[in-house]
């Protein structure tokens, strides 16, 4: 932070004012950790704690808070999730009251949502992937004519049976665009209006799998999602 503040040292560049917000989350773990018990996920303004038995979830609150206050913090309480799997430092899902939610793009992808925690039925939407390049460009190149269709640097396309290949050109070098490889894909306001195509499920079983999966290295998919 650049502004004048009461954290900041001109000839301490490793003074700012995130450092504080980060020691203090620290302080909180180690506080919390201390205290017997188990913190599941912490981020910048956030920390997740499983609730013991010894004591309510209500009391659990008031601890974090109370700490907080200390420090001129004031903490809410979010959520109280009765399913809960971390995958990564960022990437999770949980279910509250009975709702599934993902943050993460692996499960928020909204096929791997609703296969594997909703049930809802899909929609052409679901199946749209919208890809990019930071280098070259996409082309969509036909495997009977070899004809390539330009596309430019962004675009939004359906992976489908009789397709087209979706390349990224960067000079003279060419490869296939980032998660396309062995599948064909259209441009989705093709696919949307045409009764020639069929969408390729096999690129989102490949996903639905991936995820059960994920789930699955951290314990049972079928103990996880039960009612």
């Amino acid at each position: 932070a650049s502004f004048p503040n009461m954290f900041r040292d001109p000839e301490n560049k490793d003074n700012i004012v995130a450092k504080r917000g980060a020691l203090f989350m620290v302080d909180l773990v180690e506080y919390l950790e201390g205290l017997g018990h188990e913190v599941v996920h912490v981020k910048t303004d956030s920390v997740k704690v499983v609730v013991p038995d010894w004591i309510t979830e209500e009391e659990l609150f008031d601890q974090v808070a109370w700490f907080g206050k200390d420090y001129g913090y004031d903490f809410e309480h979010e959520a109280t999730y009765e399913r809960f799997c971390l995958v990564n430092d960022a990437v999770y899902v949980c279910r509250n009251d009975g709702e599934w939610s993902a943050t993460g793009a692996q499960f928020q992808h909204p096929v791997v949502f609703k296969s594997l925690f909703t049930d809802e039925e899909m929609e052409f939407k679901d199946y749209v992937e919208v890809k990019q390049v930071a280098k070259g460009v996409m082309y969509l190149r036909s495997e009977e004519t070899g004809h390539d269709q330009f596309v430019g640097r962004f675009g939004a396309f359906v992976p489908v049976i009789g397709g087209r290949q979706l390349l990224r050109i960067d000079g003279e070098k060419e490869s296939a665009v980032t998660g396309t490889k062995g599948h064909l894909w259209e441009l989705d306001e093709l696919a949307v209006n045409s009764d020639t195509f069929d969408i390729d499920m096999s690129y989102f079983q490949k996903l639905v799998d991936e995820g059960r999966a994920t789930i699955e290295k951290f314990g049972s998919y079928a103990e996880f999602t039960r009612p």
